[in-house]
C-alpha cells in the first residue's frame, strides 16, 4: 500500500489539488479504509461549519476599506514626520546662530575652520598616498617574492644539511 494522504485530504475536499494529485488521492481514499474514515470526518465538520455559518464572504467594500485605512494611516505619518523635521530644523538653525553669535561662538567658529583647513590638507595627502597604492602594492610584492624565495632556499639548505648530517 502507497504512502497515506492525510496531508492532502484538507486540499483534496477544497479541490485545490492539481489532477494527477486528485486522481491519487481519490484512488488511495478507494483502497485505504483509515483515511477514508478521517476524509469522512472531515467532510462532516465541514458540512456542520457550512450549516452553522454558511458561506463567509467578505463585504463588497471591503478592498476600499482597507485601502483607505492604509492611506489615513500613511498621511498621517507623512504629516507627523514633516512637522517633527522643521521642527528640527528651526531648533538646529536657532541654537547654532544664538551660538555663533556668543563669545564662545565666535573663538570656536575659528577653531572650527582652523579643523577644516587641518581635514582638507588631510584628505589632499590622502588622495596622494590612494593615487601612489598601486606603486606601493608593487614594491610590496617584490619584497614578498624576495621573502618567499629566501625562505625557500633556506628550506632546501636546511633539510639537505639535515639528510647528508652537514649542519651549516
Amino acid at each position: 500500500m502507497e504512502q497515506h494522504v492525510l496531508d492532502d485530504l484538507s486540499a483534496y475536499m477544497d479541490q485545490e489539488l492539481l489532477p494527477e494529485d486528485e486522481a491519487r488521492v481519490r484512488s488511495h481514499l478507494e483502497e485505504c479504509a483509515s483515511c477514508r474514515e478521517v476524509y469522512q470526518e472531515l467532510s462532516a465538520v465541514s458540512l456542520a461549519f457550512r450549516q452553522q455559518w454558511g458561506a463567509l464572504e467578505p463585504s463588497a467594500d471591503l478592498d476600499d476599506r482597507i485601502w483607505l485605512t492604509i492611506q489615513a494611516v500613511e498621511n498621517s505619518r507623512e504629516r507627523k514626520s514633516a512637522w517633527v523635521s522643521m521642527g528640527s530644523l528651526v531648533a538646529c538653525l536657532l541654537l547654532i546662530t544664538g551660538f555663533l553669535f556668543s563669545p564662545w561662538g565666535v573663538i570656536l567658529s575659528r577653531s572650527v575652520f582652523a579643523m577644516i583647513g587641518w581635514l582638507w590638507t588631510g584628505l589632499s595627502v590622502l588622495a596622494a598616498v590612494v593615487t601612489l597604492s598601486p606603486y606601493v602594492v608593487g614594491g610590496s610584492l617584490v619584497v614578498a617574492v624576495c621573502l618567499l624565495v629566501g625562505s625557500v632556499w633556506s628550506v632546501r639548505k636546511l633539510v639537505t644539511g639535515f639528510s647528508t648530517g652537514e649542519m651549516v
